[in-house]
């Protein structure tokens, strides 16, 4: 146990989301700002995981492959912007099933978990697109790939800026974009792992690494080849 704790061999895929509404500022400085920030202040807790980072709105993509060099996840962080992919939208389970091939294709055999950084609007969880998602969420507990999820905004929401000025508008109104906590702990529940709403502190890595991805049961640590001298 004592080792497990120094070196966590496990594989972790990040899926954040990009999508339009994260531009809404109801967390400080900005939803997909703030997320970036908060995994930027996850690398130094990790103990040893191989991370790997999925971006999504309408459609998802691998932006990096599972890696243990930092740097690289430090270096390929601003590139997830929301105009990274084409397809608007927030299409939860094709990221969510990305993430299923992609752990499972990478690391057959291996254990691994999710983490899922979103801004959790109620539209992402409603019709055919919701009860997809739901799905993918049981493929990932079936996989044996907990999803644990961070949800980045408010319940009182904010409006969503567009890039040339202004807002989203719907029928002359402007667009609210909430955080549906209840539904997006749901969607956890349903894949094995935990839900946390965004925390200024350290609370909300502590609940969902500290007590969650950290507890869970390792891949064996492969066997390090130690060169020796052979007298001749």
């Amino acid at each position: 146990q004592k080792l497990a704790a120094l070196h966590h061999e496990l594989n972790v895929m990040v899926v954040l989301d990009v999508s339009p509404s994260m531009r809404a500022q109801d967390v400080s400085p900005q939803r997909l700002q703030r997320a970036r920030l908060k995994l930027l202040d996850l690398l130094p807790r990790l103990h040893g995981e191989r991370v790997g980072l999925i971006v999504f709105s309408g459609s998802a993509g691998l932006l990096l492959p599972l890696t243990r060099d930092m740097n690289a996840v430090r270096a390929d962080l601003p590139l997830a912007q929301p105009g990274l992919l084409d397809t608007p939208g927030s299409n939860i389970a094709a990221a969510l099933n990305l993430a299923r091939r992609t752990l499972l294709a990478q690391s057959p055999g291996k254990r691994g978990a999710v983490l899922l950084l979103t801004d959790g609007d109620a539209s992402a969880l409603s019709g055919p697109a919701g009860a997809a998602a739901l799905a993918a969420a049981r493929g990932l507990k079936r996989a044996d790939l907990p999803l644990y999820v961070l949800g980045v905004g408010t319940s009182a929401g904010a409006t969503i800026p567009l890039p040339d000025g202004g807002v989203v508008e719907q029928d002359g109104s402007a667009v609210i974009s909430r955080l549906d906590e209840n539904g997006f702990a749901t969607l956890a529940d349903l894949g094995g792992g935990a839900y946390q709403t965004v925390q200024d502190g350290d609370a909300d890595w502590e609940a969902l690494y500290d007590h969650g991805i950290l507890g869970l049961p390792g891949n064996p640590h492969p066997l390090a080849s130690t060169p020796t001298w052979r007298e001749l």
